[in-house]
């Protein structure tokens, strides 16, 4: 898989774009909805340190079974031209998953009137004990809304969806925070390695184009 190091002067648009958007919310008559609570004055350097690259993503061929609804690929759930966050979790992790999840909780909280522009993808990399229902019952701990979606399957497809993003371990407890970006209106994918802040996630998804 080929990485590539964003361009500062992207970063420094994305930083810019948040700027115009805190300025806005700033300006906005009390009792506006918060949505612009995303922003957090986020600078390049801020962006910069979050250690994104952008990554070469093909995503396979393979059926996964979402919480609720039929099974799919991830090619089929995922809009175009929506801006999409998807990480790999799996239900009894008691170290970095409670809080991979906490920060889409929060990227959902802090989208508010506007979290349809935002699709998040979890997918469990225990698919022999997370059953549907039991990410069902992990999505309602973390208050996760109708764009949240969770999915499981079979072994060997989890296995090839986590291969596609080169974060394939065969134990999991080798699993590590990582949380992919495809930024909206795009097609290439973004890689953020360790816990990142929910505005520095928000800003590569939604913010200036990544080329």
């Amino acid at each position: 898989m080929e990485e590539r190091t964003i361009p500062r002067r992207l970063l420094a648009g994305a930083a810019a774009l948040l700027f115009a958007c805190c300025s806005q919310a700033n300006s906005a008559p009390p009792g506006s909805p918060p949505d612009a609570e995303i922003c957090h004055s986020a600078s390049a350097e801020e962006l910069a340190a979050s250690g994104a690259r952008q990554v070469d993503v093909t995503l396979p061929n393979v059926l996964l079974q979402p919480m609720r609804g039929a099974p799919a690929t991830l090619t089929q759930r995922i809009r175009t031209a929506d801006a999409v966050l998807l990480n790999f979790i799996y239900t009894s992790c008691t170290s970095i998953c409670p809080p991979m999840a906490h920060i889409f909780a929060t990227a959902q909280e802090r989208l508010g009137t506007r979290a349809a522009e935002l699709q998040l993808v979890s997918v469990s990399i225990d698919p022999e004990h997370d059953s549907p229902k039991r990410l069902q019952a992990y999505a309602t701990q973390f208050r996760a809304g109708p764009q949240w979606s969770f999915h499981t399957g079979s072994q060997a497809a989890v296995d090839k969806v986590q291969r596609a993003f080169q974060v394939y371990r065969p134990d999991k407890m080798g699993h590590q925070p990582v949380t992919f970006i495809k930024p909206r209106g795009q097609d290439g994918w973004l890689r953020v390695d360790g816990l990142a802040r929910p505005e520095q996630l928000l800003a590569l998804a939604l913010g200036s184009p990544v080329k």
